[in-house]
């Protein structure tokens, strides 16, 4: 019985040290643009009607909620719908 107790622990060490590196991995990948490719590829075909300005935002857009949002599509209408409430804690 100590046995198995002890493989199990040895082996959620094993298991956590393994995400860790995982993730160290991922972050160092995506920190020195490796995976760039990959994140243009998910805006362009994953995130339709998305519109990304080069416009700065103003005063008024900063303290009124959804006045520079897009409406035309009826998923943005739904995203802002959703988000609205948050936008208060930010």
């Amino acid at each position: 019985m100590k046995n198995e107790i002890e493989i199990n622990v040895s082996l959620l060490g094993q298991l956590k040290l393994a995400s860790i590196i995982e993730a160290a991995t991922l972050a160092l990948l995506v920190g020195f643009g490796a995976l760039s490719r990959f994140d243009q590829w998910g805006v362009d075909h994953l995130m339709p009607g998305a519109s990304f300005g080069e416009k700065e935002p103003t005063i008024t857009d900063s303290l009124v909620p959804l006045l520079g949002a897009h409406w035309d599509t009826w998923l943005g209408g739904v995203a802002n719908i959703v988000t609205l409430p948050a936008s208060f804690l930010i």
